[in-house]
């Protein structure tokens, strides 16, 4: 994609920010594509009320490293302001040293436009019910400064399952080959996952399955399908 061109934007002074790379989608992107949903974004309302940049205490978000948080959520302001004529940057909620990051991706999102990144499976169920507390279970493109734990999402989650049940039949497949260090392996998926999985009968359903292989794998036997 084309390098976008800077706008006319005036900052004050000259801020002196940690190194950092353009990239605003580091974390969890190898589940973002299923997040990418058609409708209005979720987070767009926090967005749309002044006040929330100006507060100088506002939260980071939940798993997210710092400066990520700051290029993701500057780039969802820059991509509101699309096509709105502004002389001055935004004020940044976020600490000084990162004015820099949050004037760069501003402009970033300003130029690319388009309306901001929302899951299509975040719903009203949040307000209910609260979001898993391990990050990796968590949707990064339902949070924002208002809900730094982000909402429920159910298709992220059962993916992230998904995943670990995927490694825990690899596990198992080492174990029947019998090869290096098998007998210290876990046939496993981690404690969270195990809780999260709870919610998704089939997905309940293959691991009560997978820890009956696990179990006869370490046990010498050879689980039908292996």
């Amino acid at each position: 994609m084309r390098p976008p061109r800077r706008l006319n934007i005036s900052t004050q002074g000259t801020p002196q920010g940690p190194p950092f790379t353009p990239r605003r989608d580091t974390l969890a992107h190898q589940a973002a594509p299923m997040s990418r949903g058609s409708g209005r974004a979720s987070f767009s309302s926090s967005l749309r009320t002044p006040t929330m940049l100006q507060d100088p205490d506002a939260s980071s978000l939940t798993g997210v490293p710092e400066v990520l948080a700051v290029q993701e959520i500057a780039f969802r302001q820059g991509q509101h302001d699309h096509g709105v004529a502004r002389d001055r940057l935004p004020s940044s909620p976020f600490a000084k040293h990162f004015d820099q990051v949050w004037a760069q991706f501003y402009v970033f999102g300003k130029e690319f436009g388009g309306e901001p990144i929302a899951s299509s499976r975040a719903t009203a169920m949040s307000s209910s019910h609260p979001n898993f507390p391990w990050p990796v279970l968590i949707n990064p493109y339902t949070q924002d400064l208002e809900r730094p734990n982000g909402a429920v999402d159910s298709e992220w989650v059962r993916k992230v399952c998904g995943i670990a049940l995927n490694c825990m039949q690899e596990l198992i497949r080492t174990v029947c080959k019998r090869q290096g260090d098998w007998r210290k392996i876990v046939c496993d998926v981690p404690t969270q996952i195990k809780q999260a999985l709870m919610g998704f009968d089939d997905l309940r359903e293959r691991y009560e399955s997978l820890q009956r292989d696990a179990r006869e794998a370490v046990a010498g036997g050879l689980p039908q399908g292996y």
